[in-house]
């Protein structure tokens, strides 16, 4: 089973995310986090394999906690709409993928499937 962290500040976003991972039976939301330390305190606990982020609180520490996390997580991060000087930080800091919302069901379960099944593929 694919385990998976959402973090978003907004409950809603986070409880529409935690609807779609839920589709797939591959798939199961191991913790929801709604601020950095959360964050960070669910991945000691679960040790998820992929944490969704959302982009506006991977920026209000410079992206600190994204180049931490991401040597024990895939980092996918999320945005409403970013600037292209914002998304190049991103990546820079650890973001496997940027998704822009809104995102079709599908697109956000492929990404999972797609980076989960690569990051498999490079430990063998």
């Amino acid at each position: 089973m694919i385990k998976v962290l959402i973090a978003a500040e907004i409950p809603e976003i986070r409880e529409i995310l935690e609807m779609v991972v839920q589709m797939d039976e591959t798939m199961g939301v191991v913790s929801m986090a709604a601020t950095l330390n959360q964050v960070r305190q669910a991945m000691r606990q679960h040790q998820p394999h992929i944490t969704l982020l959302d982009l506006a609180m991977a920026v209000q520490d410079d992206f600190a906690t994204c180049r931490v996390l991401h040597n024990d997580t895939q980092l996918v991060l999320l945005a409403g709409e970013a600037e292209p000087e914002l998304l190049r930080q991103a990546m820079q800091a650890g973001a496997r993928e940027i998704l822009l919302r809104p995102l079709a069901d599908r697109e956000l379960l492929d990404a999972i499937h797609r980076i989960h099944n690569n990051s498999h593929d490079k430990q063998r």
